[in-house]
């Protein structure tokens, strides 16, 4: 089962403020995302306002490694 991680957890793991994600899932001129994979799963039924991003652990791990990142968790 693949694991997902909130915008909150990973503002957790890599010790950042909301608005840094934000900035990382911006497209950069060559049309890249700076920031981890992301996907944005949509309104849910039960809570239309509920946060919509998600991040695949499997996706940041690899990012991680690529930028020679080290998580705080």
């Amino acid at each position: 089962m693949t694991e997902y991680l909130t915008a909150k957890q990973l503002e957790k793991r890599y010790d950042v403020s909301s608005h840094t994600l934000v900035l990382w899932r911006k497209k950069t001129r060559k049309g890249e995302a700076t920031g981890p994979p992301f996907e944005d799963i949509g309104p849910t039924p039960l809570n239309p306002y509920a946060p919509r991003i998600r991040y695949r652990l499997d996706d940041c791990i690899e990012w991680e490694q690529k930028n020679n990142i080290q998580p705080l968790t």
